[in-house]
């Protein structure tokens, strides 16, 4: 007897989606707070490797609890952040990789957010 998922796991209430717009981009605003420092921790670890590592994380949290639109605003900020704290700060590819490095953050975070 297979049983619906939303409705076994319905009591659950850290699953739930904020329901006001204002409040899902706050909690949006604090996951991407927090992955920046995390990041910027890691950074004696990674120095600018993987400088979108954890931003996508934040994404995929930002998507799961708040939906689309803040998840798209963590997106856009995440890459401007990581550009300029942990990258050369021009905010455009520097060289192939690091423009294989933002086609590939644009891409999974448009796949995590859909």
């Amino acid at each position: 007897m297979a049983m619906n998922l939303s409705k076994r796991f319905s009591h659950t209430l850290w699953l739930r989606r904020v329901q006001s717009p204002l409040g899902g981009l706050l909690w949006s605003l604090a996951f991407l707070g927090a992955m920046f420092w995390l990041r910027y921790q890691m950074t004696p670890l990674l120095g600018s490797q993987f400088p979108y590592i954890t931003f996508i994380l934040g994404v995929a949290l930002s998507s799961l609890f708040a939906g689309y639109k803040p998840a798209t605003v963590v997106m856009i900020a995440g890459y401007f952040l990581s550009e300029r704290f942990f990258l050369s700060g021009h905010f455009y590819p520097s060289n192939a990789v690091s423009a294989y490095g933002t086609i590939f953050y644009f891409f999974t975070n448009g796949v995590i957010i859909a």
